[in-house]
């Protein structure tokens, strides 16, 4: 008889209310979130039953056939040129073609499946397939076929435009100083400075600005600006480490509880952050007009969001 401890009933639970709402409303990022949901009951099962073989969904399920997606991406009916289309297997791998002059892309060797395609172009708001309803459409890839999908559509980009004085529009305070260590580069140290601001209906309280200690009064240093995928406190020795190679490092991390999975709402935050720190609303030690941003895993989607703002 299977049996879960109550922790895992619980997460169970929560893992089966993530697959029926991605279910209900099929998605590009339901295709790898149902795999994973899948893969965390699979392997809790497991614990469950140490006694009995469970197998788990491979990694990649071995194909029988490839197939090919083909389709156009428009623009008020003209074709939109070199736009990027993707659809992602379950674990996560993707398949991209870009458009011709025509609009026109071909993804080949795709493993057989439903996917939900998705297209982004320079200037263009990144777009879904999706049905006069509004709601995303799903393809079925079949072996050895190219499938014909309904065109993608693109609307164009609007540029978010923010107040002049952001530190006031957003109530911008500093919450803490401290100094801190890290333990590579040798005697690695910085200050620490929390900010919190509020935007959106959210109080952003994940911004930090890391700095080398004792900088002359007059020390301008170039900026780097870090999207991190969890709590930025969590990474403090990173942001440590570079602080002490002479940078002004600025780290932000997404509001889980207030935004969610909202990778809009979470690039909307990093970019106020990142205007104020390039603005000197932060120290007067940020050089201005130029920064070095990055991002990883999670982060990764709020990045490429973010660099199209």
């Amino acid at each position: 008889m299977l049996k879960l401890r109550s922790y895992q009933l619980r997460q169970t639970i929560l893992t089966w209310i993530v697959l029926l709402l991605t279910a209900c409303q099929p998605s590009a990022q339901a295709n790898v979130i149902g795999y994973v949901a899948s893969q965390q009951v699979c392997r809790w099962t497991q614990a469950a039953m140490p006694d009995e073989v469970v197998e788990c969904p491979p990694l990649r399920p071995a194909p029988e056939g490839v197939g090919a997606l083909a389709g156009f991406v428009l623009h008020n009916g003209a074709p939109v040129v070199n736009a990027s289309v993707v659809v992602a297997e379950p674990a996560g791998t993707p398949h991209v073609a870009r458009t011709d002059a025509t609009g026109r892309y071909q993804i080949d060797n795709i493993p057989p499946g439903f996917y939900v395609p998705v297209a982004v172009a320079a200037g263009y708001d990144e777009a879904a397939l999706h049905d006069d309803w509004g709601m995303p459409t799903l393809v079925h890839i079949e072996p050895n076929q190219i499938v014909a999908a309904p065109s993608l559509v693109l609307t164009p980009s609007r540029p978010v435009t923010l107040p002049d004085d952001l530190a006031t529009a957003f109530q911008l305070t500093q919450t803490a100083i401290h100094t801190t260590t890290a333990p590579f580069p040798g005697n690695a140290a910085a200050e620490v400075q929390a900010f919190q601001f509020s935007y959106n209906g959210a109080r952003v309280d994940t911004l930090r600005l890391y700095l080398p200690r004792n900088l002359a009064a007059d020390a301008k240093l170039p900026l780097l600006f870090m999207v991190y995928p969890t709590y930025v406190d969590w990474w403090e020795t990173v942001s440590t480490a570079f602080a002490s190679h002479g940078v002004a490092f600025v780290a932000i991390s997404p509001l889980t509880v207030a935004r969610g999975i909202d990778i809009e709402g979470h690039a909307l935050d990093a970019n106020v952050a990142l205007q104020m720190a390039v603005g000197g609303e932060l120290s007067p030690h940020i050089q201005s007009g130029k920064a070095l941003v990055l991002g990883g895993s999670f982060s990764s989607a709020i990045l490429n969001r973010l660099l199209r703002l």
